[in-house]
Protein backbone atom coordinates (compact mmCIF):
# COMPACT_ATOMS: atom_id res chain seq x y z
CA UNK A 1 0.00 0.00 0.00
CA UNK A 2 1.33 3.48 -0.92
CA UNK A 3 1.02 6.42 1.48
CA UNK A 4 2.20 10.02 1.71
CA UNK A 5 4.91 11.24 1.62
CA UNK A 6 6.42 8.80 -0.88
CA UNK A 7 6.08 5.84 1.47
CA UNK A 8 5.14 2.25 0.87
CA UNK A 9 3.82 -0.21 3.44
CA UNK A 10 4.00 -4.00 3.58
CA UNK A 11 2.01 -6.31 5.83
CA UNK A 12 2.80 -9.54 7.67
CA UNK A 13 -0.44 -11.21 8.71
CA UNK A 14 -0.35 -13.03 12.04
CA UNK A 15 -3.56 -14.69 13.11
CA UNK A 16 -6.37 -12.17 12.62
CA UNK A 17 -4.06 -9.14 12.76
CA UNK A 18 -0.92 -7.87 11.10
CA UNK A 19 2.40 -6.11 11.52
CA UNK A 20 2.88 -3.19 9.18
CA UNK A 21 6.31 -2.21 7.86
CA UNK A 22 7.06 1.10 6.19
CA UNK A 23 9.85 2.28 3.89
CA UNK A 24 10.64 5.09 1.43
CA UNK A 25 9.65 4.26 -2.14
CA UNK A 26 9.70 7.70 -3.80
CA UNK A 27 12.61 9.74 -2.40
CA UNK A 28 11.60 12.95 -4.16
CA UNK A 29 8.10 12.90 -2.66
CA UNK A 30 9.55 11.90 0.69
CA UNK A 31 12.01 14.81 0.82
CA UNK A 32 9.28 17.26 -0.12
CA UNK A 33 6.67 16.08 2.35
CA UNK A 34 8.38 14.30 5.24
CA UNK A 35 7.75 15.31 8.84
CA UNK A 36 10.51 15.46 11.50
CA UNK A 37 9.66 12.05 12.98
CA UNK A 38 9.93 10.21 9.64
CA UNK A 39 13.74 10.21 9.48
CA UNK A 40 14.08 9.04 13.09
CA UNK A 41 11.71 6.11 12.66
CA UNK A 42 13.09 5.02 9.29
CA UNK A 43 16.78 5.30 10.19
CA UNK A 44 16.27 3.66 13.60
CA UNK A 45 13.59 1.01 12.99
CA UNK A 46 11.57 -0.23 15.95
CA UNK A 47 7.87 -0.56 16.78
CA UNK A 48 6.25 2.82 17.35
CA UNK A 49 2.56 2.59 16.39
CA UNK A 50 -0.61 0.72 17.31
CA UNK A 51 -3.75 0.85 15.19
CA UNK A 52 -7.07 0.05 16.87
CA UNK A 53 -9.90 -1.10 14.63
CA UNK A 54 -13.60 -0.43 15.09
CA UNK A 55 -16.64 -1.03 12.91
CA UNK A 56 -17.94 2.49 13.59
CA UNK A 57 -15.33 5.22 14.04
CA UNK A 58 -17.93 7.99 14.32
CA UNK A 59 -19.60 6.31 17.30
CA UNK A 60 -16.21 5.80 18.95
CA UNK A 61 -15.44 9.49 18.41
CA UNK A 62 -18.74 10.58 19.98
CA UNK A 63 -18.26 8.25 22.95
CA UNK A 64 -14.79 9.60 23.68
CA UNK A 65 -15.93 13.20 23.37
CA UNK A 66 -18.90 12.49 25.64
CA UNK A 67 -16.53 11.03 28.24
CA UNK A 68 -14.50 14.25 28.18
CA UNK A 69 -11.54 13.24 26.01
CA UNK A 70 -10.21 15.86 23.61
CA UNK A 71 -9.78 14.20 20.22
CA UNK A 72 -9.61 15.68 16.74
CA UNK A 73 -12.42 15.21 14.21
CA UNK A 74 -12.55 11.96 12.24
CA UNK A 75 -11.10 12.15 8.72
CA UNK A 76 -11.22 9.79 5.74
CA UNK A 77 -8.81 9.15 2.87
CA UNK A 78 -7.55 6.64 0.34
CA UNK A 79 -4.04 5.47 -0.61
CA UNK A 80 -1.38 7.59 -2.29
CA UNK A 81 -2.17 7.94 -5.98
CA UNK A 82 -5.94 7.85 -5.61
CA UNK A 83 -7.92 9.61 -8.33
CA UNK A 84 -10.08 12.64 -7.66
CA UNK A 85 -13.59 11.52 -6.82
CA UNK A 86 -12.54 8.04 -5.66
CA UNK A 87 -14.29 6.99 -2.44
CA UNK A 88 -12.05 6.83 0.67
CA UNK A 89 -10.74 3.50 1.92
CA UNK A 90 -10.40 4.32 5.61
CA UNK A 91 -11.71 6.65 8.30
CA UNK A 92 -9.24 7.61 11.04
CA UNK A 93 -9.35 8.93 14.58
CA UNK A 94 -6.05 10.35 15.80
CA UNK A 95 -5.28 9.60 19.45
CA UNK A 96 -3.09 12.18 21.23
CA UNK A 97 -0.06 10.73 23.09
CA UNK A 98 -1.33 12.37 26.27
CA UNK A 99 -4.24 9.88 26.20
CA UNK A 100 -2.20 6.78 25.21
CA UNK A 101 1.39 7.64 26.13
CA UNK A 102 4.43 5.74 24.89
CA UNK A 103 3.34 5.08 21.33
CA UNK A 104 1.89 6.71 18.21
CA UNK A 105 -1.66 5.40 18.02
CA UNK A 106 -4.88 5.82 16.10
CA UNK A 107 -8.24 4.15 15.57
CA UNK A 108 -9.67 3.35 12.15
CA UNK A 109 -12.58 1.85 10.29
CA UNK A 110 -12.04 -0.07 7.06
CA UNK A 111 -14.79 1.34 4.86
CA UNK A 112 -14.82 -1.55 2.38
CA UNK A 113 -13.94 -4.48 4.64
CA UNK A 114 -16.88 -6.68 5.56
CA UNK A 115 -16.29 -9.81 7.64
CA UNK A 116 -19.59 -11.54 6.95
CA UNK A 117 -17.86 -14.93 6.64
CA UNK A 118 -15.72 -14.41 9.72
CA UNK A 119 -12.03 -13.70 10.25
CA UNK A 120 -9.25 -16.00 9.12
CA UNK A 121 -6.67 -17.11 11.69
CA UNK A 122 -3.50 -17.51 9.65
CA UNK A 123 -0.91 -19.96 11.03
CA UNK A 124 2.58 -19.19 9.78
CA UNK A 125 5.06 -21.76 8.55
CA UNK A 126 6.91 -21.24 11.84
CA UNK A 127 3.67 -22.10 13.75
CA UNK A 128 3.07 -18.55 15.06
CA UNK A 129 -0.64 -17.77 14.90
CA UNK A 130 -1.53 -14.78 17.10
CA UNK A 131 -0.42 -11.52 18.66
CA UNK A 132 -1.05 -11.98 22.38
CA UNK A 133 -0.09 -8.49 23.45
CA UNK A 134 2.46 -5.69 23.76
CA UNK A 135 5.05 -5.03 26.46
CA UNK A 136 6.26 -1.49 27.17
CA UNK A 137 9.43 -0.62 29.09
CA UNK A 138 8.88 2.51 31.19
CA UNK A 139 9.98 4.19 34.40
CA UNK A 140 6.47 4.31 35.95
CA UNK A 141 4.36 1.29 34.89
CA UNK A 142 1.32 2.16 37.01
CA UNK A 143 1.07 5.68 35.64
CA UNK A 144 1.09 4.37 32.06
CA UNK A 145 -1.39 1.57 32.76
CA UNK A 146 -3.84 4.01 34.41
CA UNK A 147 -3.79 6.25 31.32
CA UNK A 148 -4.56 3.35 28.96
CA UNK A 149 -7.22 1.97 31.29
CA UNK A 150 -8.98 5.34 31.45
CA UNK A 151 -9.40 5.59 27.67
CA UNK A 152 -9.72 1.97 26.53
CA UNK A 153 -10.75 -0.24 29.46
CA UNK A 154 -12.36 1.76 32.29
CA UNK A 155 -14.09 -1.32 33.78
CA UNK A 156 -10.96 -3.49 33.77
CA UNK A 157 -8.67 -3.82 36.80
CA UNK A 158 -4.91 -3.27 36.61
CA UNK A 159 -2.88 -6.28 37.76
CA UNK A 160 0.20 -5.16 39.70
CA UNK A 161 3.46 -6.97 40.40
CA UNK A 162 6.82 -5.58 41.56
CA UNK A 163 8.01 -3.24 38.80
CA UNK A 164 5.20 -4.31 36.47
CA UNK A 165 1.53 -3.68 35.61
CA UNK A 166 -0.76 -5.62 33.27
CA UNK A 167 -4.04 -4.61 31.69
CA UNK A 168 -6.34 -6.74 29.54
CA UNK A 169 -7.86 -4.72 26.70
CA UNK A 170 -10.22 -6.82 24.62
CA UNK A 171 -8.42 -10.01 23.53
CA UNK A 172 -4.93 -8.61 24.21
CA UNK A 173 -2.74 -8.20 27.29
CA UNK A 174 -0.76 -4.97 27.64
CA UNK A 175 2.19 -4.95 30.04
CA UNK A 176 4.28 -2.08 31.38
CA UNK A 177 7.53 -2.87 33.20
CA UNK A 178 10.65 -1.11 34.40
CA UNK A 179 14.12 -1.86 33.01
CA UNK A 180 14.95 -3.75 36.21
CA UNK A 181 11.78 -5.85 35.92
CA UNK A 182 12.63 -6.56 32.27
CA UNK A 183 16.09 -7.80 33.28
CA UNK A 184 14.60 -9.96 36.05
CA UNK A 185 11.87 -11.41 33.80
CA UNK A 186 13.83 -12.06 30.61
CA UNK A 187 17.41 -12.33 31.88
CA UNK A 188 18.80 -9.64 29.56
CA UNK A 189 19.23 -5.88 29.71
CA UNK A 190 16.77 -3.71 27.80
CA UNK A 191 18.24 -1.44 25.14
CA UNK A 192 15.94 1.30 23.91
CA UNK A 193 16.27 2.28 20.23
CA UNK A 194 17.52 5.78 19.49
CA UNK A 195 14.59 8.16 19.13
CA UNK A 196 15.87 11.68 19.68
CA UNK A 197 13.12 14.04 20.82
CA UNK A 198 10.51 11.38 19.88
CA UNK A 199 11.56 9.02 22.68
CA UNK A 200 8.06 9.36 24.13
CA UNK A 201 6.74 7.36 21.16
CA UNK A 202 9.27 4.54 21.56
CA UNK A 203 8.22 2.69 24.72
CA UNK A 204 7.26 -0.59 23.02
CA UNK A 205 9.81 -3.14 24.21
CA UNK A 206 8.31 -6.41 23.01
CA UNK A 207 5.59 -7.86 20.85
CA UNK A 208 4.21 -11.06 22.38
CA UNK A 209 3.24 -13.88 19.98
CA UNK A 210 1.60 -17.28 20.39
CA UNK A 211 2.63 -20.49 18.62
CA UNK A 212 1.23 -24.00 18.28
CA UNK A 213 4.73 -25.52 18.49
CA UNK A 214 7.48 -23.62 20.33
CA UNK A 215 10.24 -26.10 19.37
CA UNK A 216 9.44 -25.75 15.67
CA UNK A 217 9.26 -21.97 16.00
CA UNK A 218 12.62 -21.87 17.78
CA UNK A 219 14.23 -24.19 15.22
CA UNK A 220 13.13 -21.97 12.31
CA UNK A 221 13.80 -18.58 13.90
CA UNK A 222 17.30 -19.56 15.03
CA UNK A 223 18.34 -19.67 11.39
CA UNK A 224 18.03 -15.91 11.07
CA UNK A 225 17.91 -14.42 14.58
CA UNK A 226 19.42 -14.74 18.02
CA UNK A 227 16.95 -16.59 20.26
CA UNK A 228 17.06 -17.66 23.91
CA UNK A 229 14.66 -19.62 26.08
CA UNK A 230 13.27 -18.10 29.27
CA UNK A 231 10.76 -19.15 31.89
CA UNK A 232 7.52 -17.19 31.53
CA UNK A 233 6.39 -16.64 35.10
CA UNK A 234 2.83 -15.68 34.17
CA UNK A 235 2.04 -18.85 32.19
CA UNK A 236 4.50 -20.96 34.22
CA UNK A 237 6.16 -22.51 31.18
CA UNK A 238 9.20 -22.07 28.95
CA UNK A 239 8.99 -19.49 26.18
CA UNK A 240 11.32 -17.99 23.58
CA UNK A 241 12.81 -14.48 23.48
CA UNK A 242 13.79 -13.42 19.94
CA UNK A 243 16.13 -10.46 19.55
CA UNK A 244 15.83 -7.54 17.14
CA UNK A 245 17.66 -7.34 13.83
CA UNK A 246 19.00 -4.09 12.41
CA UNK A 247 16.63 -4.30 9.44
CA UNK A 248 13.38 -4.35 11.43
CA UNK A 249 14.35 -3.44 14.97
CA UNK A 250 11.84 -5.34 17.08
CA UNK A 251 12.28 -7.92 19.82
CA UNK A 252 9.51 -10.40 20.53
CA UNK A 253 8.50 -13.36 22.65
CA UNK A 254 6.86 -16.60 21.56
CA UNK A 255 4.72 -18.68 23.92
CA UNK A 256 3.18 -22.07 23.09
CA UNK A 257 -0.59 -22.13 23.61
CA UNK A 258 -3.17 -24.52 22.11
CA UNK A 259 -4.85 -22.65 19.27
CA UNK A 260 -8.32 -24.00 20.07
CA UNK A 261 -8.00 -22.73 23.63
CA UNK A 262 -6.97 -19.29 22.37
CA UNK A 263 -9.86 -19.24 19.89
CA UNK A 264 -12.43 -20.11 22.57
CA UNK A 265 -11.14 -17.35 24.83
CA UNK A 266 -11.04 -14.76 22.03
CA UNK A 267 -14.52 -15.61 20.74
CA UNK A 268 -15.90 -15.30 24.28
CA UNK A 269 -14.48 -11.77 24.47
CA UNK A 270 -15.08 -10.46 20.95
CA UNK A 271 -17.93 -12.58 19.57
CA UNK A 272 -15.99 -13.00 16.32
CA UNK A 273 -16.41 -15.85 13.87
CA UNK A 274 -12.96 -17.41 13.36
CA UNK A 275 -11.63 -20.05 11.00
CA UNK A 276 -8.11 -21.48 10.78
CA UNK A 277 -5.93 -21.26 7.68
CA UNK A 278 -2.44 -22.74 7.59
CA UNK A 279 0.09 -21.17 5.22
Amino acid sequence: MRHFPGLRNGFVYIGTEYLEFEWVENRKEYQQGKLPHHDIFIKNPAPFGIGLTTDDIETLHRNWRRRGFKVAPVYSRGPRGEKEGDPPWWSFQKIPPVLLPGVWSFALTYLFRKNKKGKVVRIGGNSIYAIKGITFVVSNPKNRAKKWKKLLAPRTSIMEEPGMCRLIIGPHTFTWMTKDAYKNYYGVHYKKPYSGKFAGLREIGLINFLTTDSEKTLRILKKSRKCVKFYDKLSKQDAVLVFAKKADGFTFTVLETPIRKWMRERIAITGERLKIKSK
